[in-house]
């Protein structure tokens, strides 16, 4: 979307800056460093810009420093607009899970090292980013993850378990 609104090329910081200021990233946000000191939004973004190539929405042959869609990005933008409607549960999900990483973050037993990472999500791109898919990671992994976690702390488990559940609304 950002790179859509740039006009399809761009320069890594003009991405950066679009892309902040669509998702409205807070000063705090942005302050979040890793150890290594980068920004954990940036890096994010370029995770994000890794995937984009992998999936051929980049071309591969623009000038370094320049983001530049490929055939394929530039036509998949009504796609994108009707999948992204579609995709509400995924924000949702999303939403849900920066809530329990904050909770996370927070607890003394286990701290920033141990929040639920973006390599639960990678490897799908949007159209097999099913609910059933979305589902499965939930049920089978992070759920799991949070019993070990808190295994003498049923009650967070099974409130972490509704709040996630909670986003298929089928439970």
């Amino acid at each position: 979307m950002a790179l859509r609104e740039l006009g399809g090329s761009a320069g890594t910081q003009d991405v950066y800056d679009k892309i902040i200021e669509l998702y409205e990233v807070s000063e705090e946000e942005l302050s979040q460093k890793h150890r290594s000191g980068i920004s954990v939004i940036i890096n994010d973004i370029d995770w994000a810009k890794n995937y984009l190539g992998y999936e051929g929405f980049l071309d591969s042959n623009s000038p370094r420093g320049i983001w530049t869609l490929s055939k394929l990005g530039e036509g998949l933008s009504s796609l994108t607009n009707q999948l992204s409607l579609q995709n509400e549960i995924f924000n949702d999900l999303i939403e849900k899970i920066t809530e329990l990483n904050e909770e996370i973050k927070k607890d003394d037993s286990l701290g920033e090292g141990f929040q639920i990472g973006h390599s639960y999500f990678c490897g799908q791109n949007q159209i097999s980013c099913t609910d059933e898919w979305m589902k499965s990671v939930v049920y089978f992994d992070i759920i799991p993850l949070l019993r070990e976690y808190w295994f003498d702390d049923k009650e967070t488990v099974q409130r972490w378990k509704n709040n996630l559940s909670g986003v298929f609304n089928d439970e």
